[in-house]
């Protein structure tokens, strides 16, 4: 599984390189994605994330470009996190309503306070989005999890941080990929993360409720 998404990612840098080759001749030359991203994590440093500076660095940033998403995360969602954070997600079109509903095809109900949870949840460093429907027959998730843990009936994905190939022609020419680090998968009574950090991969038990989780990865590392 790790040797797996280690090779999808490796491959990212050169597929990425191809596909935006004219880019790289435009004759109009547009501020560097990852200098405006530096210029606004700064800004953040100093100002409230409401202020006028931010919000016309955040403006001008996706004037350039629309595509990937980026949120800004208040400091305090994580206890190590004194600052706001700037973050960009690897998948384009997954929404808050997105892991709602991976959820509830788990067959769960979600209360306020779950949707309170599951929104923390989506801010955490490693980058978690919903994962996309359509993924569910990939080998990593349709192979490798039903056989590795097939004690654990009805195991499925509901947040992951992957980049997935055809969406790369949306991001800047020069964004580096991150590994995956954590995935958040579920049965229909419990949670479990499962941990690719440091070439370690094993997937733990993390609670029955997203509140234990969220409690969980806080406790952990923050």
């Amino acid at each position: 599984m790790l040797s797996l998404l280690r090779g999808l990612f490796e491959r990212f840098p050169t597929i990425n390189a191809d596909r935006f080759s004219l880019h790289r001749f435009s004759p109009w030359p547009t501020p560097l994605f990852t200098e405006r991203i530096s210029h606004l994590r700064d800004l953040l440093k100093t100002h409230d994330k409401t202020s006028d500076a931010v919000s016309s660095t955040l403006k001008e940033l996706k004037t350039f470009y629309p595509r990937p998403p980026v949120q800004i995360i208040p400091k305090g969602a994580w206890p190590k996190e004194s600052t706001n954070r700037v973050t960009v997600q690897t998948h384009l079109k997954s929404t808050f309503a997105d892991a709602v509903n991976r959820l509830k095809a788990t067959g769960r109900t979600l209360s306020p306070e779950d949707e309170k949870y599951l929104r923390l949840l989506l801010t955490h460093s490693c980058g978690w989005s919903a994962t996309y429907p359509e993924q569910m027959n990939a080998p990593w998730w349709a192979d490798f999890f039903p056989v590795s843990y097939r004690q654990l009936k009805g195991l499925v994905p509901i947040l992951d941080s992957m980049a997935y190939l055809k969406e790369l022609v949306d991001f800047p020419d020069e964004y580096g990929f991150r590994a995956p680090r954590f995935f958040l998968l579920a049965t229909p009574d419990c949670y479990f993360v499962y941990d690719v950090t440091d070439g370690v991969a094993g997937l733990f038990i993390a609670g029955k409720a997203l509140g234990e989780v969220y409690q969980g990865l806080k406790d952990w590392m923050g």
